[in-house]
């Protein structure tokens, strides 16, 4: 293990041997479908269900994804979209795209940048390659600081925390990039970040994420009973809800990539946590 951040109200773990690979990033921060008219009788349901755990001597412990299953990506996305669109040089050169691009409102982005272009019928290679390369370099750093919440994301968490959950963070996100915004936006935005809360992030870019998740499963079931998983991506939630059977997997149905993977029955969806 190459290192374990922390702040200075944190807690150190008492073992970390048992880590199933390097998790540089590990911080301890203190069969029908559901639709999403069913929401507070679901999060009201996994509420009871900590508070069970609690009863028993137990510590339930809650998963959470976090981009587009407690923070809006979107929100992330859309101004670089507009600081791109204002430079003076790519105005000059692409002035017809860079005025689209101008005029986004956050509805008008989608999960994929290649599919948000196609729908404003933008499809110029050179320019859709220069915006790549710099909504990368912007998206995956700690701008994700001033990322937006999904509604009452924060207010619902935070119930979990205070009726005794171990509250688990573990996102795609890398340490190296992303580290410092991450724990700010968690910070800022009104997160659990004290006591049993844990954030799990990957080491580097270069881990996929689906492969970083699998990989900690384990480790996560070693600290308390899995009561609860929360995701957005249909191929990550149904991982975990093998890894946890006896948990209830909710979708977070906000956006998530093109892949063909639909969530496993018995899973319930929610839009929000109203």
């Amino acid at each position: 293990m190459k290192s374990v951040c922390s702040f200075a109200f944190l807690f150190a773990l008492s073992s970390l041997a048992t880590l199933p690979m390097d998790f540089g990033s590990l911080e301890i921060l203190g069969t029908s479908v559901a639709q999403a008219s069913a929401t507070q009788p679901v999060l009201n349901g996994i509420l009871a269900a900590v508070q069970s755990q609690v009863s028993a001597g137990q510590i339930p412990v809650v998963l959470f994804d976090l981009d587009d299953t407690l923070f809006d990506s979107r929100s992330r996305t859309l101004p670089i979209l507009l600081k791109f669109s204002s430079d003076p040089a790519m105005k000059a050169r692409y002035p017809e795209e860079t005025a689209v691009l101008s005029r986004l409102q956050l509805w008008d982005v989608h999960y994929d940048l290649a599919t948000t272009l196609h729908v404003q019928g933008i499809d110029r290679a050179d320019f859709s390659q220069q915006l790549s390369d710099f909504w990368t370099l912007h998206f995956f750093s700690n701008e994700c600081e001033n990322d937006h919440v999904i509604p009452l994301a924060p207010e619902y968490v935070r119930t979990l925390a205070q009726a005794g959950a171990r509250i688990v963070y573990l996102t795609g996100r890398d340490r190296i990039r992303m580290g410092v915004g991450t724990r700010k936006a968690l910070q800022g935005r009104g997160f659990p970040t004290r006591g049993l809360t844990l954030l799990l992030m990957k080491p580097n870019a270069q881990v996929a994420d689906l492969e970083f998740k699998l990989s900690a499963f384990k480790w996560i079931g070693t600290q308390g009973k899995v009561v609860a998983v929360f995701e957005n991506e249909p191929a990550n939630l149904n991982a975990m809800k093998r890894a946890f059977p006896e948990a209830q997997s909710v979708f977070v149905d906000s956006i998530r990539s093109s892949r063909p993977e639909m969530p496993a029955a018995g899973t319930v969806w929610i839009r929000s946590f109203q």
